[in-house]
């Protein structure tokens, strides 16, 4: 109740209904669970595991162990029995000898009151001859029992020492067979290892680095041809840019041949010494030269160095 009471506060749900959640998450516990037993039972049965369990035993060898093994527990419990047998043997043989001296010592007393027996004791002290004996037969009958039953014993304890010793012989070539067995799996797994090993290095490797290799080639090459074509592009297009530049030059040394020049859209007469050198600056044929040159060289340094 008090963890009732804890939930209620935690979870602020009614007591009915938080017991009514206790109920169904305990059943559905239990409904797994049964769940869970069911598909054990339905893919790992218990008939086929003890089936599989005895052909293992049958094919390593440990059935011949597990029938010594029962051997030896109904050997140990046969020994028990007669060793139980043989007490109680003993034991009657113990009271019947005790009853003997009883009746002794009462026939001795007897025997030295001879002279003045009364009836009742000439009849006892026949009695208690009978009785003698009958003692001295079951005595000798429960000696004889006892040295049967002590021999019997004997041969069980014996049999089944001979039954443990065969046993453990036998689970000792067993063990020994196992061991052999797992050490020879393991070679066989240390070799099988190796040979992965040499496999990989030999065989595997050179073809992984064959296909890296290859792989590798393809893509520089692939690069290489892109980069050849972009390069053929810009080729193509620094000559039509050249192409252009050698067009206007012609067109500037032909101007220079004709000692005429156009400056911003007006036309300089080259033969005509009387220019506004304010205004446009001295103009000769060196200087024109001296322009086309610089244009030149600047159009190819564009060219040279303008795509990078």
């Amino acid at each position: 109740m008090n963890f009732l009471k804890q939930a209620q506060q935690e979870f602020k749900v009614a007591p009915k209904k938080l017991l009514f959640n206790t109920k169904y998450i305990s059943n559905n516990v239990l409904l797994l669970k049964s769940q869970v037993l069911l598909y054990k039972s339905k893919f790992f049965p218990d008939k086929e595991i003890e089936r599989y369990a005895r052909e293992f035993d049958k094919l390593t060898g440990y059935d011949l162990c597990s029938q010594l093994r029962i051997r030896v527990i109904e050997q140990d419990k046969r020994y028990r029995d007669m060793k139980q047998q043989l007490s109680q043997i003993k034991e009657r043989y113990e009271n019947e000898v005790e009853r003997r001296s009883d009746n002794q010592k009462e026939l001795q007393e007897l025997l030295q009151r001879k002279g003045s027996w009364s009836d009742t004791e000439i009849i006892r002290f026949a009695e208690l001859h009978r009785e003698e004996m009958k003692c001295d037969t079951n005595v000798k009958e429960a000696k004889k029992n006892l040295k049967y039953m002590e021999q019997v014993v004997d041969e069980a304890h014996q049999h089944l020492m001979n039954v443990m010793r065969e046993r453990y012989h036998e689970e000792q070539l067993w063990s020994d067979k196992i061991r052999r067995a797992s050490t020879y799996g393991t070679l066989t797994v240390m070799i099988a290892q190796a040979l992965l090993f040499l496999i990989s290095i030999l065989i595997i490797e050179p073809r992984r680095r064959q296909y890296l290799k290859k792989e590798i080639v393809e893509s520089f090459n692939k690069q290489l041809a892109e980069m050849g074509s972009i390069i053929d592009e810009k080729q193509n297009e620094n000559a039509l840019q050249l192409l252009g530049i050698k067009e206007n030059l012609l067109q500037f040394q032909d101007a220079i041949n004709k000692e005429k020049l156009v400056y911003d859209n007006k036309s300089i007469n080259l033969e005509n010494k009387n220019l506004d050198v304010h205004e446009r600056g001295s103009w000769n044929l060196g200087t024109a030269k001296g322009m086309m040159i610089g244009l030149s060289v600047g159009a190819l340094l564009s060219l040279l160095f303008g795509n990078r």
